[in-house]
């Protein structure tokens, strides 16, 4: 009753985006199995058969959300619900392949058909349950830090002393890290599921490597003053790249370039990334070229600056204000009066300047 009250309160365009990357993901397996043994067998089979290949997501993810989402954990009931989650919709699915398989014409037994088709079906859905908390667990991690962010902006408006203003960031951004659910489970998730889709695509592979590479890197901890190697991140603004030229049906226009010695420089982590995320969110990359640039000086001046051509759509915020809030609180944190963030956000061309001394 919990769960079809849950599914009545969700709005419907909720329904409608879910929907849509659901048939989008049907269509590319389907096709991905037309190609290889040229057929797709029955309509039939297949409606119910991912029918049922989806309830195991949403329900795997209800389980972890009433067994993990309150104040009280309940691992014994969880194990238990996916226990029983298993075998009621591995059932159903032997119940379709029975259906549709005529065994007067086939040489297979019952007993080779529950082994073969058992397997199969069992391997599928575990599949879709690892995805369905997966689904659970980004959820659960954009709602913490969306908690944390509006705590910190309350805190703001309430500090009338910035020393006190900066210990309770800390405090807030330790809090936050620590918090952090299973990160270890999940980063092992993503390589099962790059085992799972490189069979049937290289770059679907390589962007599930990538993910994990950037989620890694966000919940890496920093030194004692909160800073990492600039390397580090640089690295990781070279794979954002990359994962974003795999999200486009086109090549993306930007030229990246580097200048200087970055060996040996520290930053705090996230600043580069959050800024240059924003390019592939509302830039216009298709024929009307963006440029990203770093250089460090000599004397350890770190020079960032992006510009790109805006999307045509409806005016939005590049960055919320909360983000854009953050990013100067941190930066206002680790440098004080060492650094200067300059936004300039035109009719046609957003622009992004950052220097500051590392």
């Amino acid at each position: 009753m919990q769960l079809i009250n849950a599914i009545k309160n969700l709005p419907t365009q909720k329904f409608i985006t879910h929907g849509f990357y659901w048939m989008l993901y049907i269509l590319f397996e389907l096709l991905t199995f037309y190609l290889s043994t040229g057929n797709v067998g029955s309509v039939w089979k297949n409606v119910m058969y991912y029918s049922l290949n989806v309830g195991v997501f949403y329900c795997q993810t209800w389980l972890l959300m009433i067994c993990l989402g309150g104040s009280k954990r309940r691992y014994g009931n969880l194990v238990v619900g996916i226990l029983a989650e298993l075998v009621v919709f591995n059932s159903l699915k032997l119940g379709v392949d029975y259906y549709f398989i005529n065994f007067t014409d086939s040489s297979m037994t019952i007993p080779q058909f529950i082994k073969s088709l058992g397997a199969l079906d069992l391997f599928r859905s575990i599949q879709f349950a690892i995805c369905g908390a997966l689904y659970w667990a980004g959820l659960n991690m954009a709602a913490a830090q969306q908690q944390i962010a509006v705590a910190a902006i309350r805190e703001l408006a309430d500090s009338r002393e910035k020393a006190e203003l900066e210990s309770r960031l800390a405090k807030s951004q330790n809090a936050y890290l620590k918090q952090q659910i299973n990160p270890h489970l999940l980063l092992n998730s993503l390589n099962f599921v790059f085992s799972s889709v490189f069979r049937h695509s290289a770059e679907a592979a390589d962007s599930v490597l990538l993910l994990a590479d950037l989620m890694r890197f966000s919940l890496e901890a920093t030194d004692d003053d909160g800073k990492i190697e600039l390397l580090k991140e640089t690295k990781q603004l070279e794979n954002l790249i990359r994962i974003n030229q795999y999200r486009f049906d086109y090549p993306m226009s930007i030229n990246f370039t580097m200048e200087g010695n970055f060996s040996g420089h520290r930053i705090i982590p996230l600043v580069l990334m959050t800024l240059s995320e924003n390019i592939f969110k509302h830039g216009d990359l298709r024929e009307r070229m963006a440029t990203l640039s770093l250089a460090v000086t000599e004397g350890g001046l770190l020079t960032y600056r992006s510009i790109n051509y805006k999307r045509p759509r409806p005016r939005e915020g590049r960055l919320k204000s909360i983000g854009l809030e953050n990013i100067r609180i941190r930066l206002d944190y680790a440098y004080g009066d060492g650094y200067q963030l300059n936004i300039h956000d035109g009719e046609d061309i957003y622009e992004t300047n950052l220097e500051v001394q590392l």
